[in-house]
């Protein structure tokens, strides 16, 4: 007969009938598992348009007013860079001051950075 004579042991209570330690540590919660994020979407490409005189001019921190209204009197080299020639020429399309000599819409391709070379309808 297997098994005759064997107590079975207490609960609470270790092989040698020394009382076990039942304390149990705080168990430790589990960190949920990252969750991936997404990686933003880029924007859609918004459709090309001309860009205003004063949205131009805000972009570069340059008023191109100044120099309309007074005919032939700027030139190339009255320009810090080809963005500034560009603003003066998006804010008076008839380009009184000649800065688009080959009428291709971008004034002074030749001039320094920085640039702006979206043409302006003529």
């Amino acid at each position: 007969m297997r098994g005759v004579g064997i107590r079975r042991r207490r609960s609470g209570t270790s092989r040698h009938g020394a009382a076990r330690n039942t304390r149990r540590t705080p168990a430790i919660p589990a960190q949920a598992p990252a969750t991936p994020v997404a990686a933003p979407e880029a924007p859609a490409a918004a459709p090309t348009r001309t860009p205003t005189a004063a949205a131009s001019a805000a972009s570069i921190g340059f008023d191109p007013r100044r120099y309309i209204g007074q005919g032939d009197r700027y030139n190339c080299a009255d320009f810090r860079s080809q963005a500034e020639a560009q603003a003066v020429l998006r804010a008076d399309p008839s380009d009184p001051n000649r800065l688009d000599t080959d009428r291709d819409g971008v004034a002074r391709e030749s001039n320094r950075a920085p640039f702006d070379r979206v043409p302006v309808r003529r």
